[in-house]
């Protein structure tokens, strides 16, 4: 096979999901408890630690309302960040650069788009998501190949085949 040749609406793609699916893979489903354990462990830790050592009390009222205000502010950042992250979502749907199609060039030397050549080198994983298979560069940076803009008589299975073998 000489180039496979994939054209999509850019709009169409959702970055979004496939980069929070690349994000869960990478650090796991349990991330967002994992951060908000590591903010406040060091104030549980730290309390037993302190009484022990110098007989002060952490455990009255004022301290444990200080500590649940701090959790509440770490899950109202959250939930806020995600809210600014879909309204951006949105912006940039309707930005005109997104109302065009783009196109890929995948050959044996790597993917090409409207700028350079991409060496099979720079992928460092090949995955398929949500009906698309996505050429990952980065956690943030992937390039989006959906299953239902592929050459005719194209599965998803063979242009991952293909692209297995153009990388090794």
């Amino acid at each position: 096979m000489t180039e496979i040749r994939v054209t999509y609406p850019f709009n169409d793609v959702n970055e979004r999901k496939i980069g929070v699916r690349l994000q869960l893979q990478f650090l796991g489903r349990w991330r967002r408890l994992l951060i908000i354990l590591a903010l406040i462990g060091p104030f549980v830790l730290i309390a037993p630690l302190l009484h022990w050592f110098t007989g002060l009390n952490m455990l009255r009222d004022e301290v444990i309302v200080s500590i649940l205000l701090f959790e509440a502010g770490i899950i109202c950042w959250m939930i806020m960040s995600n809210r600014f992250g879909r309204m951006v979502d949105q912006h940039i749907a309707t930005a005109p650069h997104r109302q065009r199609d783009v196109t890929w060039g995948l050959t044996a030397a790597g993917a090409k788009g409207e700028g350079p050549l991409i060496p099979w080198a720079h992928i460092i994983d090949v995955q398929h998501i949500a009906g698309q298979t996505v050429l990952v560069l980065s956690l943030r940076l992937f390039i989006v190949l959906p299953d239902d803009a592929l050459p005719d008589g194209m599965t998803p299975e063979t242009l991952q085949s293909q692209i297995a073998k153009w990388r090794a």
